[in-house]
């Protein structure tokens, strides 16, 4: 398209737009056209007209006197030169709203202003500041610069000049220059990482140069385009900006703060970036009185999503500005509360009960607005400050879920389910449908193994043993992951699909075992146990020997852990749901492995009963019962003397299984462990099942235990 094409394109659109400002549906479609949803961009409409006012009267280029042309040595092209600026200053002289015709002038000479011969750094400084002023006219006028941008070759005509003239223009342009790109909204997709690399470099040049304002506007313009700079640039920007904090205004910190989240700029921890981070602590203080509630929401966002290692909950910098926030009733959006809510999570900030209720209750009318961030965000954050969302804005937050579900990707998936595990309120039918149908799609095969294993379970749990819709998919991703996984997600992988409805075909066994045997050395004893859960809830299915043969001789490599005592339970309970014995199998080495086996489980039985709950030992000792698995009077004393020493906290279902297994095992009772069971069971038994009761009735007379008249 040509720029006149383009002109006309843009003046019919122009026209055809002064009916809607008439009927008052200007400054909500510009607001449309200008902000961005959820993170992209943190300023309301109001503050984006400030910002537009703010890089037309406070960051002009430096501009060209009448001398330069003179010391510029060209003095053949004096008048040409002079011609130009005298252009420029006419610019500057915005036509009217209603005038189409000196609309479509006042932009085709800004084209024109392109190809002159004289063009230089400043012109190409001033073009753009040309152009935000225009903005700064009216929405309007706003809205024929954004059309103007598509649709002419305005972009195109500056982008060609600009890396011609920018390896001589001053830091100051530079950072003029790049602020007004961000206010026009053109970045690396229109211009190219070659261009803004050169002006980040010109910049590093003299950096020192640009007064502390500047650099403020300098890195608000990398945050909203979302640039990523030279480190050279960042090093200077810093050592600059720190130098020069004096000076700043409450704009510049609260920009540089939010700019270097919003790029996920890394922030290293050296002397260097930590005196920045001092600068943001001590040098905004004299603002503090001055930061508005929507400012202050916007700096805890900003702080919460910094990449920075070091910055904990006991920083500074988090007890100053995150701790210290005072919400206010009808000043934020959706989105910025949230954002705090998020915050607060992630540094475990202590916040008043009262002032979360008043933030949640908020919400109840502003759901709607949540994006699927903000939607993930919510559950996300109230679930990790063991928060449940209060009922109302669960059913209002419900609806707008499942519409947004559409929208998730995999980043969001675990903190999503991570959420709904923390929340005690089941999701409704259709955000759970919504989700399905999102994992069903090309999101599946995103997903890392454990993710996947992840939604199995959540929908699993859910659904209760009905058909999985997305079961086809997720299979599929699964299988796609076995040549690439882990032990570990092996182990995941088959207790996942052993727990939930999803059919296992014998083409995907065969398929998982062969990866199994390929990275048999790699399983540690807890993978081992995740492992033969998986078998133990596959019912019918018998366990190939070798698989067996390594499930019995991991006992040997057992590493000492804080979950040991547990894992062993498991294992145990295991062996006994798993229908293996001593003649399960008849070959020699698997008697010789069970022999070993049972060796080892009775050593480690000794060493860790003690760290049991009454749960584990009843589970694991009829684990042992089941499968006839032989272990020593001491090993068997080690977990009744545990047993009895906390037999208040048995469950009825934890003193019969535990009965019943002894007397499977024809294990020897204290008479003191016969009393205390007896008064166990006599204060609980009212609360136990009729098979539970039945099978502690039988195992009474099995142990020889009497119940007191």
């Amino acid at each position: 398209m040509s720029g006149t094409e383009g002109l006309c394109g843009f003046v019919q659109s122009y026209v055809r737009n002064n009916q809607s400002e008439r009927n008052g549906s200007g400054d909500q479609n510009m607001n449309k056209c200008l902000i961005r949803s959820g993170q992209s961009s943190v300023f309301s409409f109001r503050t984006r007209l400030r910002l537009i006012d703010e890089a037309v009267n406070r960051n002009r280029p430096v501009l060209r006197s009448s001398s330069e042309v003179f010391v510029a040595g060209d003095i053949d092209k004096q008048d040409e030169i002079q011609a130009m600026i005298e252009e420029v200053r006419d610019l500057e002289k915005i036509p009217n709203t209603q005038s189409a015709k000196d609309i479509k002038t006042w932009l085709k000479r800004i084209l024109v202003l392109q190809s002159n011969e004289c063009y230089d750094s400043i012109t190409c400084a001033q073009s753009l500041r040309l152009l935000v002023s225009f903005m700064d006219s009216s929405t309007l006028h706003q809205r024929a610069i954004h059309s103007f941008l598509k649709q002419s070759s305005f972009i195109t005509r500056w982008s060609t000049k600009a890396k011609q003239v920018i390896p001589t223009m001053s830091p100051i342009n530079c950072a003029t220059t790049l602020y007004h790109l961000a206010v026009l909204d053109i970045g690396t997709p229109l211009l190219g990482t070659d261009l803004l690399l050169m002006i980040f470099k010109r910049a590093t040049k003299d950096l020192s140069e640009v007064p502390a304002n500047s650099l403020g506007n300098m890195m608000w313009a990398t945050g909203y385009l979302s640039l990523q700079p030279p480190q050279s640039f960042l090093d200077q920007w810093v050592d600059v900006f720190v130098a020069t904090s004096k000076s700043a205004s409450k704009k510049c910190f609260l920009d540089s703060i939010w700019a270097l989240s919003r790029a996920q700029i890394d922030i290293h921890e050296n002397a260097q970036w930590s005196r920045l981070l001092s600068v943001w602590c001590n040098d905004m203080l004299q603002f503090a009185a001055q930061i508005s509630t929507q400012e202050h929401a916007d700096l805890i966002w900003a702080i919460g999503n910094l990449k920075c290692p070091n910055l904990a909950s006991d920083h500074e910098l988090v007890a100053q500005w995150v701790s210290s926030f005072k919400f206010a009733e009808n000043t934020l959006s959706a989105v910025q509360i949230t954002n705090c809510l998020s915050t607060f999570a992630k540094f475990s900030v202590e916040v008043e009960d009262s002032m979360i209720d008043s933030m949640l209750s908020e919400l109840e009318t502003k759901c709607s607005e949540l994006d699927i961030t903000g939607v993930v965000d919510l559950i996300s954050s109230l679930s990790t400050m063991d928060k449940q969302m209060p009922e109302k804005l669960f059913e209002e937050w419900n609806p707008v879920a499942a519409e947004q579900m559409k929208d998730l990707d995999s980043s969001l998936v675990s903190p999503l389910l991570d959420g709904f595990r923390g929340q005690s309120r089941r999701p409704s039918d259709a955000l759970i449908d919504a989700f399905e149908d999102c994992i069903g799609g090309n999101i599946a095969d995103s997903l890392s193994c454990e993710e996947l294993c992840l939604c199995v379970q959540f929908i699993s749990r859910l659904k209760k043993g009905e058909s999985i819709s997305c079961e086809a998919k997720i299979l599929e991703s699964l299988r796609n992951q076995l040549q690439s996984a882990s032990a570990n997600d092996l182990a995941l992988m088959i207790e996942t699909l052993g727990s939930s409805s999803l059919e296992v075909s014998k083409e995907f066994l065969a398929q998982w075992l062969q990866c199994v045997r390929v990275r048999g050395t790699d399983f540690t004893f807890e993978s081992i146990v995740q492992m033969m859960t998986g078998f133990a809830s596959m019912r019918g299915l018998r366990v190939p020997e070798g698989l067996v043969l390594m499930w019995l001789d991991s006992v040997k490599a057992v590493t000492e852990s804080d979950s040991l005592a547990r894992t062993l339970s498991i294992y145990m309970w295991n062996l006994g749901r798993l229908d293996l014995s001593p003649t399960a199998y008849e070959t020699e080495r698997y008697k010789e492995s069970w022999s070993s086996m049972s060796s080892v489980i009775s050593y480690l039985i000794e060493k860790h009963a003690g760290s049991m709950t009454t749960a584990e030992i009843s589970n694991g000792i009829w684990g042992l019962a089941r499968s006839f698995c032989a272990i020593g009077a001491e090993s068997s004393s080690a977990l009744l003397s545990s047993f009895e020493s906390q037999m208040h906290d048995a469950s009825p279902q934890s003193l019969a299984n535990l009965l019943w297994a002894v007397s499977n095992l024809k294990s020897d009772l204290t008479e003191s462990f016969k009393t205390a069971w007896a008064s166990n069971w006599v204060q609980k038994s009212q609360h136990a099942s009729p098979n539970v009761s039945r099978i502690a009735s039988k195992a009474m007379i099995e142990c020889n235990i009497s119940i007191p008249e």
